[in-house]
């Protein structure tokens, strides 16, 4: 259970309440929550959030701990296509996965994607783009899958930092981008925003 106010003393009171009716240990301020790491600077008024052992942990299972890292998520200019040979003849190389790899391809993917959701807001594109295959994946996408885990070897460490004596930390900075007809296949276009508050993204999305 996590309590939050702006008064130590409410914290406080509400914790000897719960006491009173519950058996209760208190682990002190948070610092890690659903794999989610939170470090805590309260001179400073920073506070930093990351997935640093989250993210050891799924390169490990994929046997990725000692490879090469990429410094961005895709090469430059990749573009994913569809493995239907009718609706995109082009990318007829690309093999369909079988079972066991399709499983690795999903199971690579929604591991990225909780990383996004939590902490990692520069996944949010390459995530969407990958998630479109996650029903028909081929040799090429699980090659994108694993570049992102090089990717994530380099960046491991990345944090989201929210600095509550920044001049304007009580107000929300958003923006917004989109390409046209993106999609080589059907044309559809690829948009996304991000919100940030105290100097750090509170909530993005890239679809």
């Amino acid at each position: 259970m996590l309590l939050f106010s702006p008064s130590a003393n409410r914290v406080t009171t509400i914790k000897h309440l719960l006491r009173a009716k519950y058996k209760m240990t208190d682990l002190g301020p948070v610092r890690c929550f659903l794999g989610i790491e939170i470090e805590s600077d309260q001179s400073r008024q920073i506070l930093h959030i990351h997935q640093q052992r989250a993210i050891r942990k799924l390169l490990a299972t994929n046997g990725f701990s000692d490879c090469n890292g990429h410094w961005t998520p895709q090469p430059t200019g990749s573009k994913l296509q569809r493995s239907d040979p009718e609706s995109n003849p082009t990318n007829s190389t690309a093999k369909t996965l079988d079972s066991d790899g399709k499983q690795r391809y999903q199971s690579i993917v929604s591991s990225l994607m909780w990383l996004m959701l939590c902490t990692r807001p520069d996944l949010a594109f390459t995530v969407s783009m990958l998630s479109k295959f996650s029903s028909t994946p081929t040799t090429e996408h699980l090659s994108a899958a694993t570049y992102m885990l090089r990717y994530l070897q380099n960046t491991a460490y990345l944090a989201i930092q929210y600095n509550a004596s920044d001049p304007e930390a009580t107000i929300p900075i958003g923006y917004t981008s989109s390409d046209f007809a993106g999609d080589t296949v059907d044309r559809k276009s690829t948009s996304g925003y991000v919100f940030i508050l105290a100097g750090g993204a509170i909530t993005w999305r890239a679809r």
